[in-house]
């Protein structure tokens, strides 16, 4: 299962909405990140020497090319480091060490075949056409050329936190919810204030059991509090300037419910892990069996697929 119905070009405007943060990871509000996938990164990067070319897939702000760089270090080694993501906005970390390109999408790569040593991606690539990445990825691979995949596990931590976390902006940006009718009362005379005040206060009354027990850093609860917050001091702002705000706040909730219900329909069963290692097989890659990866509670974050290119290695780089 991809991220079905969710046209690309929404999920592209979702993903560099978020990039533009600056945020490095993206991992669900609330869920940290496993040292067990930090040092697997780091263990699969040491193996690799100077003028190693990795390509990493759905870059994102370069979380993965900053494990890379960390490896890469100490060593004093220099990889040939390029990231593609489709979002047409990032703000990536390790700008010096990589070229980033923007605006590129995993089932059409611009790369000649065989240019790479090492193609890599982390909670991205599950997220394509999976037959035409799994194509794109073994076709721009050096034969005896590695892949590293990191996939988000459904029914895992961070599918559990994602699914808490978009019900309650599903609840929030329902036609009915709080936040869709601060928006539109925004847009709303002034003379129906009294009427609008107390359909807000049965909006907040009817959203707090959602939000109870969410986590300080959740988006329903942001964005809840800070529309709100807007609306009941609306005498401070003009009209005009009131509605663009709350316009504003509604559309990056939207975009963050629209990430979420894409990583939740995107992650991955034990059983769709084998159907992707068939892809993958009839690219023309050879896979190990998945290894899962857990946060530090002990519940599963993600699977680990690694490859390798068939076919005999012009180089021994990796």
């Amino acid at each position: 299962m991809n991220a079905g119905d969710i046209a690309p070009e929404q999920l592209a405007r979702a993903w560099s909405l978020y990039w533009r943060s600056g945020r490095l990871n993206s991992c669900v509000d609330g869920v940290s990140e496993s040292k067990m996938l930090r040092d697997a990164w780091r263990e699969f990067f040491d193996r690799f020497d100077s003028g190693t070319r990795i390509l990493d897939l759905a870059t994102g702000n370069g979380a993965v090319i900053d494990a890379a760089c960390a490896s890469a270090v100490p060593r004093e080694a220099r990889f040939l480091l390029t990231g593609v993501d489709a979002a047409e906005t990032l703000q990536p970390h390790n700008i010096e060490a990589a070229r980033f390109l923007p605006g590129v999408r995993m089932e059409a790569l611009p790369f000649e075949a065989a240019y790479f040593d090492v193609v890599v991606s982390q909670f991205g690539f599950e997220y394509g056409e999976r037959a035409a990445c799994a194509r794109e990825a073994a076709r721009v691979l050096r034969p005896g050329g590695r892949l590293r995949l990191v996939i988000h596990a459904s029914g895992g931590a961070v599918h559990a936190a994602a699914e808490q976390s978009a019900e309650r902006l599903r609840q929030a940006l329902s036609k009915r919810g709080l936040l869709s009718k601060l928006a539109e009362f925004a847009r709303a005379e002034a003379d129906h204030a009294r009427r609008l005040e107390e359909q807000v206060a049965q909006l907040w009354s009817g959203l707090q059991p959602a939000l109870a027990g969410a986590p300080s850093d959740d988006a329903a609860l942001f964005y809840v509090r800070s529309v709100t917050r807007l609306w009941r001091s609306r005498q401070r702002y003009a009209p005009d300037e009131l509605s663009q705000s709350i316009g504003e706040a509604l559309d990056r909730a939207q975009s963050i419910f629209l990430r979420q219900r894409a990583m939740l329909q995107a992650a991955c069963s034990a059983q769709d892990i084998e159907l992707l290692r068939a892809l993958l097989h009839d690219a023309d890659m050879e896979t190990s069996a998945a290894d899962g990866v857990f946060d530090d509670a002990g519940g599963q974050l993600a699977w680990i697929v690694d490859g390798v290119k068939k076919g005999d290695a012009p180089n021994n780089r990796g």
